[in-house]
């Protein structure tokens, strides 16, 4: 359900502590295997899969224009010398979906 859901990190958590009990299970293998895939494979051009933004052909909210913007407002332009929520702004452009995670951070509700 996890890895149907998108949450790579987390099927891949459930997976390892499955075969931590069960260490030959065929079906727990081959499943975090496909969910490693999955999350190492291409990021999106355009969302579609469910989640975030799911409407065909919506462009990444992340993209490249992101840091243009960044740059362009005065009171967001300092956050591009900040290395912690530079990483943050790159996750997004890879993994839209992991904006759940990032909703404390205020820099990046702001932007």
């Amino acid at each position: 359900a996890l890895h149907s859901l998108k949450r790579y990190n987390d099927a891949i958590t459930a997976y390892e502590e499955g075969l931590t009990k069960f260490a030959n299970d065929a079906a727990l293998k081959k499943g975090l295997e496909e969910v490693k895939r999955d999350k190492d494979g291409p990021p999106p051009r355009s969302f579609g899969g469910g989640g975030l933004g799911s409407m065909p052909g919506m462009a990444n909210p992340f993209g490249n224009q992101l840091i243009q913007k960044i740059m362009l407002n005065p009171k967001t332009r300092p956050y591009l010398n900040d290395k912690e929520f530079m990483a943050k702004i790159q996750k997004l452009q890879q993994d839209p979906n992991s904006l759940a995670q990032m909703l404390s951070d205020p820099k990046v509700m702001e932007v």
